[in-house]
């Protein structure tokens, strides 16, 4: 309407029709409302559309990433509302209508976001790029950034970190209210990081009390590539039917300090579902070789076996812990055809106990090397330890409420390290303990 831009395509897009619902309606009042709008804008609520009288061609339109986009989008500007909130369709859909301006000659893209509690997600990923904009690391003159959020130093709570996250402090919003709802928080880390998010324009990237905090893990990427013959021992973290499976092998290095490689399956035909619900780009780490999708609704444990008993091949694996829960067919296979030793270990925190403890310490002291598995790295930001009224403990999800939670891997790679850490100087032999 504005700037007359012949078939003029507007599209407004939100992560699901929820939230599309939400950027749609005010949109619609104001075309309904407004008698001079109205005259020249015909409303389509059915469609989520908002049409130009004298141009048919020339229209809003209200998007949810839960759609598939046609081909041949033709985009005079994009509004995206809450970014922090899209997952791994939502990152498609992202890019399918940041490129599809091309043919305009003076294009818009609008992004508008609070922050998230996803450090994986496309939100987080052009947070970090708006910020390397900002502090002029990196040059882009057509980005223009605007971040309103706690300057660095600035303590949650402090009515300075307040102020820089609520521009239209005192006049929208009062310091009062905020304050009185940080108060309320305190004792309550999911209360708590919900305000940090919503009044202070925090990215929330872990739980509140992480167990593995991600600067030592990352501190510990060594690029471990084993050799052929070297001693090692295995974790096997066998999915039910759908869910992730995972296989790690722990390498003593000597002088305390241990290297692992960790691998990952899921059945092929459950990938784009898991994509969505884990906001996680599956895909992209199969093609990198992080993981293997077995064929099928289901996960295919051969596929699992055979990759086990090959490692079993190049390396000298002395033994590996299983869980019993669904690994036992497998293992009982393992052992009878290839002669594999194996350890059953319960899910319980009598066995995790005191491997939790010293692999924390070894991540914290940089005495572990892993190979850079990305997908290890999510479940080590997703992992906590529950303790028992005993004081002993095991892993468990950071948050049992976000579904997309996932610590599979780092069970699989305790297992391993446990394996290691009690049969030390073992080379070549049978291990200490064996259960069958």
């Amino acid at each position: 309407v504005g700037d007359g831009e012949a078939g003029a395509e507007v599209y407004c897009v939100a992560n699901d029709r929820s939230q599309t619902k939400r950027v749609f309606e005010p949109a619609l009042a104001m075309a309904t409302k407004s008698a001079a709008l109205a005259k020249r804008i015909k409303a389509v609520p059915s469609r989520y559309r908002l049409v130009k009288r004298d141009d048919m061609m020339s229209y809003v339109q209200a998007l949810s990433c839960e759609l598939r986009i046609a081909e041949g989008v033709n985009a005079h500007a994009v509004f995206v509302d809450e970014l922090h909130s899209f997952d791994e369709r939502g990152r498609k859909r992202f890019y399918e209508l940041r490129f599809a301006d091309c043919a305009r000659a003076e294009p818009l893209f609008v992004v508008i976001s609070t922050a998230g509690d996803n450090e994986l997600g496309i939100g987080y990923e052009q947070y970090e790029f708006s910020k390397s904009v900002l502090a002029g690391t990196r040059e882009d003159i057509t980005h223009f950034v605007y971040i309103a959020e706690p300057k660095e130093g600035e303590k949650p709570g402090s009515v300075e970190a307040i102020a820089s996250a609520n521009p239209l402090l005192n006049v929208t919003v009062q310091l009062d209210e905020i304050q009185d709802k940080f108060k309320k928080s305190d004792g309550r880390p999911g209360e708590r990081n919900q305000y940090l998010r919503y009044r202070e324009n925090r990215w929330i990237k872990q739980s509140a009390d992480p167990w593995l905090r991600l600067k030592d893990w990352d501190a510990c990427d060594g690029e471990f590539e084993p050799s052929p013959g070297d001693t090692c021992f295995g974790g096997l973290d066998l999915a039910a039917k759908y869910d992730l499976s995972a296989w790690s092998m722990c390498f003593p290095l000597g002088d305390d300090e241990y290297a692992f490689t960790a691998h990952f399956w899921l059945p092929e035909e459950h990938i784009q579902e898991r994509e969505q619900n884990d906001r996680l780009p599956y895909r992209k780490w199969v093609d990198d070789g992080w993981m293997t999708l077995t064929p099928g609704p289901t996960t295919d444990y051969e596929f699992i076996e055979q990759r086990i008993a090959d490692d079993a091949a190049l390396y000298d694996l002395i033994d590996f812990g299983f869980d019993p829960c669904f690994a036992r067919r497998s293992a009982q296979r393992l052992q009878d055809e290839f002669g594999l030793t194996l350890f059953e270990f319960a899910q319980t925190p009598g066995h995790y106990t005191e491997p939790c403890k010293l692999f924390a310490e070894c991540v914290k002291a940089r005495r572990l090397r892993h190979d850079g598995n990305p997908l290890l790295r999510v479940h080590a930001s997703q992992v906590a330890v529950r303790s028992d009224a005993g004081g002993r403990i095991m892993p468990i999800k950071a948050d049992k409420n976000r579904r997309w939670y996932h610590i599979d891997g780092i069970v699989a790679v305790l297992m391993a390290f446990q394996r290691a850490t009690a049969n030390e100087g073992v080379t070549g032999g049978m291990p200490m303990a064996v259960q069958l």
